[in-house]
C-alpha cells in the first residue's frame, strides 16, 4: 500500500495511569510517519500500566487538539477551516481516579472538539462510561478485524462531514 501526505493533521496521544497523555506523535500530515509511530506503540513504556486514566486523557487530548487547531489557523492567518476530533480507543474504564468523569464530560461539552469513543470489548468494558464522554454513538469492537471496520466507518463519517462543509 502506497502512503502519501494526508489532507488532515493527525496526532497520536497515549495514556495509562499517568496524570497526562504522552504525545506519541504531534499533529502531522505525513501518513508514512504516522503509520510508523502506530507500529511502534508496543514500545510505549506506560507510567502506570495497571491503571487507566481515561478521564484525564480526554481532558488532555481536547486541550492539545484545541491548541493544535488554533496554531493551524494562526499559521494560515485565520483563513483555514478546522474540524477537530478526539478518537478515544479504550474499554471506558477509568481506574486511576485522577480526574472525575464529570470533569471530562464538561470538557467535552464545552469544546468544539468532537469526542468519539471506540470501545474495546474486554472484560472491563464499560460502554455506559464511554458513552457519557462522547456525543457521538460509541463504536464497539471485540477483535482487531472489528476495530479496523469500526475505524473505517468512523473515517467515512468524518470524511462525509468534511465534504458537506465545502
Amino acid at each position: 500500500q502506497t502512503t502519501r501526505n494526508l489532507p488532515v493533521h493527525i496526532g497520536i496521544e497515549l495514556f495509562a495511569g499517568g496524570t497526562d497523555t504522552t504525545v506519541w506523535q504531534s499533529h502531522f500530515l505525513d501518513a508514512e510517519t504516522l503509520l510508523s509511530k502506530i507500529s511502534d506503540i508496543d514500545t510505549y513504556d506506560a507510567p502506570s500500566p495497571l491503571r487507566t486514566n481515561v478521564n484525564g486523557a480526554i481532558v488532555s487530548a481536547i486541550a492539545n487538539t484545541e491548541s493544535a487547531a488554533t496554531a493551524f489557523r494562526v499559521r494560515n492567518r485565520g483563513g483555514a477551516f478546522t474540524a477537530e476530533y478526539v478518537l478515544v480507543f479504550t474499554d471506558g474504564y477509568d481506574n486511576a481516579s485522577l480526574v472525575d468523569a464529570q470533569t471530562a464530560i464538561d470538557a467535552a461539552q464545552s469544546s468544539s472538539v468532537n469526542v468519539v469513543g471506540i470501545g474495546l470489548n474486554t472484560e472491563s468494558y464499560r460502554p455506559e462510561d464511554l458513552a457519557s464522554l462522547s456525543e457521538a454513538p460509541v463504536l464497539t469492537a471485540g477483535s482487531a478485524d472489528e476495530l479496523v471496520r469500526e475505524f473505517q466507518t468512523l473515517a467515512a463519517r468524518i470524511d462525509a462531514q468534511t465534504q458537506r462543509t465545502y
